[in-house]
């Protein structure tokens, strides 16, 4: 919804620099002066700009584990966490697995594995051979959404298996900002309301800052006459929290007069029953007459 700027109060702008954050993790900040916004008004918040470095691992341990049955074995690799590309990813599974290869396709960024004898990639977590690399190496996915085991190599070529998917070692392509003290209307891809801010693209590579400023801020409505601390945090698209080793979060505060809802139920025949009660029993003969029923 967009609100228009309709008092003289002027707009307050709030500079968070994780350098005088009182904890971490999430990012909390108490403060001194208290937000106050006057009883006729209401507080839209805004993020203005957000800034950190682009230094999260893309191998974490949510996602470096690959299991495989070779020769009725099964075996599984547990990948270092940190940052690694899909070279050394490869260089570390081929120095413990010599008989069941990982070959990169640079031509069609696919990622496929060689052996001189039968072999599967499995997923058992009972028998404690996990795969959860699948979105890093490119597993196919069903119709569900979901990964398929096992994946067995094909007779042509001779035990091989190629991915059906592309690699991919960005460690997700957006972040998302999270207030954890102000209700939020917001809601996640499966219909879930949480606190989300602003979703973050990943718009610098490995390495480098992040520097965002939203093109349109989204104007949040806050139901709060007082705002004492602050407090942010940062996941990933699987929701798990990421911590940047600095934050930087402007925020900008606008004080305007909301105009009055609309009845949301306008226009339906609840609605228009409330308002005007039922009709009498001479109306609706009177109806069912001029309609010829």
């Amino acid at each position: 919804m967009a609100y228009i700027q309709n008092t003289k109060i002027p707009a307050m702008t709030v500079y968070c620099d994780s350098l005088n954050c009182q904890s971490r993790n999430p990012f909390t900040y108490q403060l001194g002066s208290p937000i106050k916004c006057p009883l006729s008004v209401n507080m839209i918040l805004s993020v203005e700009n957000v800034t950190f470095a682009n230094t999260f691992p893309n191998v974490t341990n949510r996602n470096n584990k690959l299991s495989f049955t070779i020769n009725g074995t099964n075996t599984q690799v547990t990948f270092p966490v940190g940052l690694t590309s899909v070279f050394q990813f490869k260089n570390y599974f081929n120095s413990l697995s010599p008989d069941f290869r990982m070959i990169i396709d640079e031509t069609g960024l696919r990622i496929r594995f060689v052996s001189s004898t039968p072999a599967s990639i499995i997923n058992d977590v009972d028998l404690g051979f996990e795969t959860t690399c699948g979105e890093l190496i490119g597993l196919p996915l069903n119709t569900a959404n979901e990964y398929e085991f096992p994946v067995v190599a094909n007779s042509s070529p001779v035990f091989t298996i190629l991915m059906e998917r592309g690699f991919n070692f960005t460690g997700g392509n957006y972040l998302f900002l999270k207030a954890s003290n102000f209700n939020f209307s917001n809601i996640d891809g499966s219909g879930v309301m949480d606190e989300t801010m602003l979703r973050i693209p990943k718009n610098a590579n490995q390495g480098f800052i992040i520097n965002y400023r939203p093109s349109e801020p989204n104007r949040m409505l806050i139901h709060r006459k007082e705002i004492n601390s602050l407090a942010f945090t940062l996941v990933d698209q699987r929701g798990a929290v990421v911590t940047p080793d600095e934050l930087q979060v402007v925020l900008k505060i606008d004080f305007v007069v909301v105009a009055d809802q609309i009845d949301a139920g306008e226009g339906s025949i609840d609605y228009y029953f409330k308002k005007f009660g039922l009709p009498e029993d001479e109306d609706i003969e009177e109806e069912s007459k001029q309609l010829g029923v």
